[in-house]
């Protein structure tokens, strides 16, 4: 799972870290990642607060990646949880529906608008983590999605069309 991060709170890490906490309490073994560009101080808060929530070992960072990187990165994703609460244009849920990956976005005007007909992305109340939770795991829990964002899956490796 991949939020898009951190530069700033409204980017949405602090909900994603939330979101990742309730998801261990569902499945301790939840592997979660937080990715994107990101300053010293912001990137030392986020690490901080992984830690206080008690979801450090279940949560890579990795920031500032190359960005072939972040797309083998996104391809690789089961989902990516996109908690922002601001955007103009989410290029980054676009990169992800690119690589087959779907989405769990809040359902902000640029959410609504840009991918209104997108069953791929699945759109939240924004700022209810506890919606976005529910529906993170209902997508993990169903194989439907795969067919919505055009991921190939291979269930007896768990990869994604690799053989």
């Amino acid at each position: 799972m991949l939020p898009s991060l951190p530069g700033s709170p409204e980017k949405g890490v602090f909900d994603f870290l939330r979101v990742v906490a309730n998801l261990v309490k569902w499945r301790r073994g939840i592997r979660a990642l937080v990715m994107g560009f990101g300053s010293g101080d912001m990137a030392v808060r986020t690490r901080r607060i992984a830690s206080e929530l008690g979801i450090a070992g279940n949560v890579e960072f990795r920031f500032n990646v190359p960005r072939d990187e972040a797309m083998r990165l996104l391809a690789q994703s089961k989902l990516m949880i996109y908690p922002t609460r601001l955007d103009a244009f989410p290029l980054s849920v676009l990169e992800a529906l690119s690589c087959g990956t779907p989405v769990i976005a809040y359902a902000i005007p640029a959410i609504r608008f840009n991918y209104a007909g997108t069953r791929a992305v699945i759109k939240t109340k924004p700022l209810d983590i506890e919606e976005m939770t529910r529906r993170t795991i209902e997508t993990l829990e169903s194989d439907a999605w795969r067919g919505w964002a055009g991921k190939p899956w291979n269930s007896q490796r768990n990869t994604h069309g690799k053989t």
